[in-house]
């Protein structure tokens, strides 16, 4: 798939994803950084594409840049695994966590940053 097939199913203008890949928030495979040319666009890139375009409506670019930056630090693959979960009521009170694992979850983006732990109800037990 090209990089327009897939900036078109993301729903985010071309340019916009090149952005993204010249600035380094999204790495298909076969880059060439000193060429700028994008080989192909598989489908673990198109659905980072999808992620940051539907994240980007809600979170600035630069909050965004900020929460990738701390969980390539911690060694995870932002956009490739996991779920992101944005809660909160009114722009600028937005909560972004990144849902890692059943057990295993990061607030980025909020009052309160840092890991999250969910704690496991028992049978018949209800929230």
């Amino acid at each position: 798939m090209s990089l327009g097939e897939a900036a078109k199913v993301a729903g985010c203008p071309y340019r916009t994803a090149a952005w993204w890949i010249e600035q380094g928030l999204i790495t298909p495979p076969g880059y060439d950084h000193r060429r700028g040319v994008v080989i192909k666009i598989n489908g673990k890139v198109l659905r980072e594409i999808c992620l940051l375009t539907r994240l980007r409506k809600l979170v600035s670019l630069q909050e965004l840049r900020k929460a990738l930056k701390y969980l390539r630090g911690l060694g995870h693959n932002p956009l490739s695994t996991g779920d992101f979960v944005v809660v909160g009521g009114k722009p600028g009170d937005l909560e972004v966590i990144k849902i890692c694992s059943r057990k295993e979850a990061i607030s980025l983006i909020g009052k309160h940053t840092g890991q999250l732990v969910f704690v496991p109800l028992g049978e018949g037990e209800k929230v």
